[in-house]
């Protein structure tokens, strides 16, 4: 298998070497292709039919799928380690995560074994494992491009992100495969068009990034700061209120991301018309319990928190609501604050708060991970598009690049992208 022992693809396709080559994920349909999610739950799962975005893909008549990539099983997991297949390892340094759950994606495009590919962003597994890689990645608005094809982990989060060497790739990409899909309700052709090179850009004070970062990190962002302040307009904040918002966004992200992630995968083990479709003749009881043990246990414990949040009731003011649709509430406040803030500016972030983590530190969990995602999860709740992309001049000394994210308002993918690709030049020029 053409891996280059990076763990990056669990199939191979054939190529023409005329036509530019697509990875695609483990959970998103390739006619005729396993499509297996990295489970033992769908280890014989061949795809009956393929996703818009991939059919949108092809029908470009300049592009051929070249594999099928690594994964966290059901996208559940940031390390990429949570796989029934071979364990992938960093492109950039073979001791540290890939980054996940998209990271077969990540690392068939940072090790050029394609030239661009398709992941699933829950609450930044595009982002993340790009960063980790150094290259660049895109969570486009919520309905920009459709999901139809794409096994979902949580419903309302969920978005086809795509992985390119540089910005350009991505949006050349987009183009193909954004706009409304009949089978998928959510999708949309609405854009607005803004000219960020006009507007403020906003960044988060010092002190509010060293709180959640590792010094390299909060570093490599003040850097960034200081270069832009003699260059652009921009905006500092230090608000207190922003900063909770950070946080109370990494509780709403896990109690809803939980709790439907066990609505959708509740079909591999309770599900009748399951056990009928796979010929089970035995107790169906055995046959819930037997399925349920082929889940790895980061999955069960997520199913678990899933649980607790749609049984744990409390009283608001609307009544008696369980914590999932408190945090539907809370996610709707959150939203609304972010929009006004945003307003027609782009937000400045690092993609990740810590860069480099070693397996064995991410498995013993010896380091605190709990703010990994808290600069990415903000445009999943709020179904805003990012984009990040490496600075390659700022490595730490696992010879990983800072990653700089920048977020916008909803629908204003197209000028994100051709802001963040003409910035991308800019900055690696220097």
């Amino acid at each position: 298998m053409k891996n280059n022992n990076l763990g990056a693809f669990i199939s191979n396709l054939l190529e023409e070497e005329s036509k530019l080559r697509l990875a695609v994920k483990a959970n998103i349909l390739v006619k005729g292709q396993k499509v297996d999610c990295c489970s033992k739950v769908l280890s014989n799962f061949i795809a009956p039919f393929s996703a818009t975005v991939v059919e949108k893909a092809l029908a470009s008549g300049d592009i051929v799928i070249n594999g099928i990539t690594n994964m966290d099983e059901f996208a559940v997991g940031s390390s990429g380690l949570n796989t029934i297949h071979q364990r992938p390892v960093n492109f950039l340094n073979s001791d540290l995560i890939p980054g996940g759950s998209s990271s077969g994606s990540a690392l068939a495009v940072a090790a050029g074994l394609s030239d661009f590919s398709f992941g699933s962003d829950t609450g930044g597994s595009v982002r993340l494992p790009a960063a980790y890689n150094g290259i660049a990645a895109f969570k486009p608005s919520w309905g920009r491009i459709s999901r139809w094809g794409l096994i979902l982990f949580s419903s309302s989060m969920d978005q086809i992100g795509i992985f390119g060497k540089d910005i350009k790739k991505i949006e050349y990409l987009f183009n193909l495969v954004k706009g409304e899909d009949r089978k998928d309700n959510i999708t949309t052709e609405r854009k607005n068009n803004i000219d960020f090179s006009s507007e403020k850009l906003l960044f988060l004070s010092d002190r509010i990034v060293r709180k959640f970062s590792e010094p390299f990190i909060a570093d490599s962002y003040l850097s960034i700061l200081n270069w832009f302040s003699n260059r652009a307009s921009i905006e500092i904040i230090d608000d207190p209120k922003v900063e909770e918002l950070f946080n109370r966004g990494l509780e709403i992200y896990r109690v809803i991301s939980s709790s439907e992630l066990l609505s959708n995968l509740s079909r591999f083990f309770s599900s009748l018309f399951y056990y009928k479709l796979n010929n089970h003749s035995g107790n169906f009881k055995k046959f819930q319990k037997e399925s349920y043990s082929n889940f790895s246990q980061v999955v069960k414990d997520r199913l678990e928190e899933g649980r607790r949040a749609l049984s744990t009731f409390l009283w608001s003011e609307i009544g008696r609501i369980n914590l999932y649709q408190e945090m539907r509430l809370e996610r709707k406040r959150m939203e609304i604050e972010l929009k006004e803030i945003l307003g027609r500016k782009v937000f400045l972030l690092p993609t990740t708060t810590l860069l480099s983590i070693s397996k064995e530190e991410f498995l013993s969990k010896k380091k605190d991970l709990k703010f990994l995602d808290v600069f990415t999860v903000i445009a999943n709740l709020s179904y805003l598009p990012s984009v990040c992309f490496p600075i390659l001049r700022l490595r730490n000394e696992f010879n990983i690049p800072f990653s700089l994210q920048l977020v916008s308002d909803q629908y204003t993918d197209e000028s994100l992208l051709e802001f963040g690709g003409n910035l991308e030049k800019e900055i690696q020029s220097i």
